[in-house]
């Protein structure tokens, strides 16, 4: 996190880290970008790190600077920490994704995410997955909520969202079904 990324940042991303064990050891970097993004979030793996091991890849979060809120562009900061997690959640659940694959495996995989509609789908539902797998369902479906339902986002964004996210309700769904398997 050489980038000075702001404290706002770092403690939400540290509180979902936290509980996914499975990335202890796992090089995450936090990278704020210096223009908005078209995503608030993306995580991938460093390009030189795709011809490394599996344990020896390196992943960064790259983040928008800013949120769209109808007319107005406001900072990061002004989200509440726990949908700053949500939003890390599902960003680490997108890094433990990305570590079954090796390097050839990732470049088909970021292929597929860009031109299969249903893949990139599949592959967000399962960043989900592993969020609430990690028991970071309130943060997710809080972030979830507050994008469709409580923020002032442009529709065009909620619109994606709707397209290639898990909705609330199946992320409720998905809770309950992972209650009832254990």
């Amino acid at each position: 996190m050489a980038n000075r990324i702001p404290e706002f940042l770092t403690t939400p991303f540290q509180r979902a880290r936290s509980q996914y064990p499975e990335l202890a050891g796992v090089r995450i970097r936090l990278r704020l970008l210096s223009r908005p993004g078209r995503s608030t979030m993306t995580a991938r793996p460093t390009f030189w790190s795709l011809f490394a091991g599996r344990k020896a890849r390196t992943y960064i979060i790259r983040i928008s600077p800013t949120v769209q809120f109808g007319n107005k562009t406001e900072s990061l900061a002004v989200l509440p920490a726990e949908v700053l997690e949500g939003w890390f959640a599902h960003e680490l659940g997108h890094v433990v994704d990305y570590s079954r694959y090796s390097g050839f495996g990732l470049l088909g995989f970021g292929l597929r995410y860009l031109f299969s509609p249903s893949f990139r789908r599949a592959a967000e539902f399962r960043a989900d997955y592993h969020a609430v797998s990690n028991g970071l369902q309130e943060s997710i479906l809080r972030t979830k909520n507050f994008i469709l339902h409580e923020a002032d986002i442009p529709e065009a964004y909620k619109a994606r969202i709707r397209r290639f996210y898990s909705s609330p309700e199946e992320i409720e769904a998905l809770v309950q079904e992972l209650a009832a398997d254990s």
